[in-house]
């Protein structure tokens, strides 16, 4: 009994210093510079990464990580001690830095709790829970995906997309982001376990001459469009319901959702 006890507080202590870090991530700021790279510095840690969200996720939990570059085409995240690093252009690349959160210093927000990746050119992995996963855990009605490293919630009722953005708002969460092959690829077979045939997905944009945008205001720029698409007439963004293909939207016709925490 008193072993039990004793083995109940440290995974109650263990869950609290995961979710407060989670918290301090969340609060931590950042700011990338697209198509730019930091020069005559020296890397103290690269890892692998998907999105630059999860670079600088991974960045902004590490106490010895001021700034990072994100290379897409390598799916490599470069770590960097330099506060102010020097930069120069370079396509599929983007630089972050982490900047000054109000009113809390930097020393109290940089959390050392890690996080599922494989550092490259060396054997060591981490195999603590993930922020997004810790998250997650005090999600009412959210899966996290420890594969993808996504925390989700696929919602069969249909609703116009605006509804739809705002439930999953009310959950402190977005339109599922579709940014890459890999979170299409699964966001079908999420689809296909659902039973869902058509769904929105993030992305929105002022009219046909505009970009589609992300909720944080960056250019989107994975597509897997069906033939003739964008639609001049669509300012959203939704999944075909035969060829599952990506269509733009006027948002004015009921579909089936995924929310996504991050």
């Amino acid at each position: 009994m008193i072993k039990q006890m004793i083995h109940s507080a440290v995974a109650a202590a263990v869950l609290l210093t995961q979710c407060t870090n989670t918290l301090k991530a969340k609060l931590q700021k950042y700011e990338n510079a697209k198509n730019t790279c930091i020069i005559n510095e020296t890397p103290i840690r690269t890892f692998t990464a998907r999105t630059v969200r999860e670079c600088a996720s991974l960045c902004t939990i590490d106490d010895s990580c001021f700034s990072a570059n994100f290379e897409s085409m390598l799916g490599q995240c470069h770590f960097y001690s330099t506060f102010y690093p020097i930069t120069g252009p370079r396509m599929r690349s983007e630089t972050i830095r982490k900047t000054p959160v109000t009113e809390t210093s930097q020393t109290e927000l940089f959390s050392t709790t890690p996080v599922d990746v494989t550092s490259i050119g060396s054997t060591h992995q981490v195999t603590s829970i993930s922020p997004i996963g810790a998250l997650c855990n005090t999600a009412t009605g959210y899966t996290y995906d420890t594969s993808m490293n996504i925390c989700y919630k696929a919602v069969v009722t249909l609703r116009y997309y605006t509804p739809a953005k705002e439930h999953c708002v009310s959950d402190s969460a977005h339109l599922l982001l579709i940014d890459s092959l890999d979170v299409y690829g699964w966001a079908m077979n999420q689809m296909d376990a659902y039973g869902i045939q058509r769904i929105y997905f993030q992305g929105e944009r002022v009219d046909q001459y505009s970009p589609f945008l992300d909720d944080e205001g960056n250019t989107l720029t994975y597509f897997n469009w069906s033939p003739g698409e964008p639609d001049v007439i669509g300012n959203y963004l939704r999944t075909d319901g035969t060829t599952r293909l990506m269509e733009a939207s006027s948002g004015n016709t009921e579909y089936s959702y995924i929310c996504q925490i991050y």
